[in-house]
């Protein structure tokens, strides 16, 4: 199993790539363990147990195929697009598009009285 720290120092600039390969590995070891467990249950058959462990083992290969530059599986797509709006975009990047200075209080108070900010004037008074 691959040193997760050791090949984000290697591979610095993709983070993202070294936590998929990561997690892929990290759900090896579960899938393995698991099979490997003895079971409790008299009616637990061999083909049974890896019907169970088989979504496990299509989200590792589904990780793995990511890591390498595929499409997203299925399973890791987000599902129908008209269920609202997309998912907020990280607090850090998305100050860095409204403003290229730091963003503060006296900014956003700014903002509110120039950009409808009538409510909060309001209440202020």
């Amino acid at each position: 199993m691959p040193d997760h720290a050791k090949n984000l120092a290697r591979f610095s600039n993709d983070k993202p790539g070294c936590d998929q390969v990561a997690a892929a590995f990290a759900l090896d070891a579960v899938i393995s363990f698991l099979r490997s467990s003895p079971s409790n249950s008299p009616s637990d058959i061999i083909g049974d147990r890896r019907k169970r462990f088989k979504i496990l083992d299509e989200l590792r290969q589904a990780l793995l195929d990511l890591s390498e530059g595929s499409a997203p599986a299925p399973m890791l797509r987000p599902q129908g697009k008209n269920r609202g709006r997309r998912a907020d975009v990280s607090s850090p990047k998305l100050a860095s598009v409204i403003s290229r200075q730091p963003i503060s209080a006296g900014m956003v108070e700014e903002w509110l009285d120039r950009f409808g900010g009538q409510a909060r004037r309001e209440k202020r008074r």
